[in-house]
């Protein structure tokens, strides 16, 4: 291979005959006269100050020198010897067995291990001895010889024609590469166009729904009307029992009256003794008569406030859609806070920074908290959410017609009730790095569950469907049967039959799925690495890990209602309102023990 020469001097080789290895600090000017008596004599070579260009990757531009060339030249001093690079560069050279390897030795130094290792079978010319040009000239003859061989010379000559044949490939390359980029314009055209239509079909969807919305809207404000109507009147009837029991006291105190004035003319006159003593005693059955028809006025009149008091302030029952209860949540727990939704519809929060920051929300239904962010679901089907939304966990805004929310580590999800056609869909936003938010084509869903990297769903059948990463198998659920919840963990999944047990699949170090056993059931929920079951007796039972933070520490829990399962501490709510927590603690998320008036659930899936 030919060196064509700069115009200071330097040459630039393509692939050369020989490679120098040295150290350029100590050996620069020895490598310069022996690269000047190479090319005197026709030898291409390549050496590190005449083939690297500035700013080009050494480590890219020599590996494929030495696999080009016919001799690789080593000059061997001290500084050569402690060089990562050299001893790099010579490992290069040893594993080609066709390359003929020339140690010079240019000065007296004790050979590095793997340097000696290397050059075991190698002839060094000693180059320590003066004059300095005939050692160089010595090196010359030899390497001349070498690369004067017909066997080197017919390589050179196979070399050259295979970069031919690689440029004339390079060329083709290029022109199918500009024929595919045509083609791909043409796709992204063809799918531009599709989109736009989609997008028309999309806005008159959306068109259509608004409007079935304000009907909607509007049968609700008539079913409130009507509601309202039905208070007043019984107000009124608990009225006029009031009213009826002023008008028999009013003729009992009468009776009384008459009663005396009867004792009086029986006490006048001897002779009207034994009538006023029958008018007495008719009086007094009056009396009794009149006593009993007070008692039963009372009891009535009792029980209607008891009922006018009930209506007015018992919590709205939630609504079942389809089969999905529209208030599921009304305590969640997350990474580091802890969230409750009161009787009156605001909510309460404790813990982690600003996460759980939802003073100013009304009209809620249920709450789900994520990560490092919290989801609350409006009496009308809208949804809030607030928090880290670096991922887009929190672009809820425009989410209408829900009925159920779930949320975790980065990413949201909702059940939206499709009224017209009597089915359900489901929404997603944040991460999606493994399809976790991939739920667009879901249909008869009852039941929704985010775990930390997959989202599973739950039919109107009682199976189950799960998209997302199923590294440990959490996303294998499609053999469950006659499931009525689910619940998701960080890398595993929890299912409750209808029988009561409890069914779990995913990763299993801490025994979080060991729950085989469990029955009498009527909730459950899954934490970062355990899951939690609730018994029909008010219990709580828990599994899996809690070794550092005792959030499974459940087993003396009674009376609870509802249970919520963050990455590591566990809430209950009881059916007074109040709230226990357990677990980990170290942004106060379990400071619940002051929350009174949490609304307890009276509507299940």
């Amino acid at each position: 291979m030919l060196i064509e020469e700069d115009a200071d001097g330097r040459g630039k080789a393509d692939v050369a005959d020989v490679f120098i290895s040295y150290h350029v600090k100590s050996a620069a000017g020895i490598v310069r006269q022996i690269g000047a008596e190479l090319r005197r004599r026709g030898i291409s070579c390549w050496y590190s100050e005449t083939g690297v260009s500035g700013g080009e990757d050494f480590a890219r531009t020599v590996p494929p020198e030495i696999d080009a060339c016919r001799v690789f030249l080593l000059i061997l001093d001290e500084g050569a010897n402690r060089s990562r690079h050299v001893e790099n560069e010579l490992g290069l050279a040893f594993k080609r067995k066709s390359i003929d390897i020339i140690p010079f030795q240019v000065q007296d130094c004790a050979l590095s291990r793997w340097i000696s290792y290397y050059l075991v079978h190698c002839q060094r010319i000693d180059g320590t001895a003066p004059p300095m040009d005939d050692r160089i000239r010595e090196v010359a003859d030899q390497i001349d010889e070498i690369v004067s061989r017909e066997d080197w010379q017919e390589v050179k000559r196979l070399r050259e024609e295979l970069d031919q044949a690689r440029e004339e490939m390079r060329r083709l390359r290029e022109e199918l590469d500009r024929s595919r980029a045509e083609a791909e314009q043409s796709r992204k055209d063809l799918l531009e166009a599709q989109e736009k239509a989609e997008r028309s079909r999309e806005e008159v969807d959306q068109a259509r729904d608004e409007k079935r919305q304000l009907r909607e809207d509007l049968d609700r404000s008539r079913t409130e009307a009507e509601r309202s109507e039905e208070d007043r009147w019984e107000a009124r009837e608990a009225e006029r029992s009031q009213e009826e029991l002023d008008q028999a006291r009013e003729e009992i105190r009468r009776l009384r009256e008459d009663l005396a004035k009867a004792q009086e003319e029986a006490e006048r006159s001897e002779e009207d003794r034994w009538e006023a003593r029958a008018e007495a005693e008719r009086s007094r059955e009056d009396l009794r008569e009149a006593q009993k028809v007070e008692e039963r006025l009372k009891e009535d009149l009792r029980q209607a406030r008891a009922e006018v008091e009930r209506l007015r302030e018992a919590p709205q029952r939630p609504q079942l859609v389809g089969g999905v209860a529209i208030c599921n949540g009304t305590i969640s727990a997350g990474w580091g806070h802890t969230v409750g939704v009161r009787s009156g519809g605001t909510v309460i929060a404790v813990g982690q920074a600003w996460y759980g920051r939802c003073d100013g929300w009304t009209n809620i239904l249920s709450v789900a908290a994520g990560y490092r962010h919290t989801v609350g679901l409006r009496r009308n089907g809208t949804v809030v959410a607030v928090g880290e939304n670096e991922d887009g966990r929190c672009d809820v805004s425009d989410w209408k017609g829900i009925v159920a929310i779930s949320a975790r580590d980065h990413h949201t999800v909702g059940l939206r009730k499709v009224r017209m056609r009597r089915s359900s869909t489901v929404v997603a936003v944040g991460r999606n790095d493994y399809g976790e938010c991939n739920v667009s084509g879901w249909t008869d869903i009852v039941a929704i569950a985010a775990g930390w990297r997959h989202t599973v769903g739950l039919r109107k059948n009682g199976k189950a469907v799960a998209v997302g990463s199923n590294e440990n198998r959490q996303c294998e659920v499609s053999g469950w049967t006659d499931i009525m919840a689910i619940a998701a963990g960080s890398r595993h999944t929890v299912g409750l039959r209808r029988d009561g047990t409890v069914v779990a699949v995913g990763y299993n170090r801490y025994g979080q799925c060991n729950v085989s056993g469990w029955s009498n059931i009527m909730a459950i929920a899954a934490g970062y690495d355990y899951t939690v079951g609730l018994c029909k007796d008010g219990t709580v039972v828990a599994v899996g890990e809690n070794m550092w933070y005792g959030q499974c520490n459940v087993s003396n829990w009674t009376d609870i209602v509802a249970v919520a399962a963050g990455s590591y501490h566990t809430v209950g709510l009881r059916r007074d309102g109040t709230v226990v927590a357990v677990g980990k603690n170290d942004e106060g998320q379990c400071n619940v023990s002051g929350w009174k008036d949490i609304r307890v659930p009276d509507g299940t899936v």
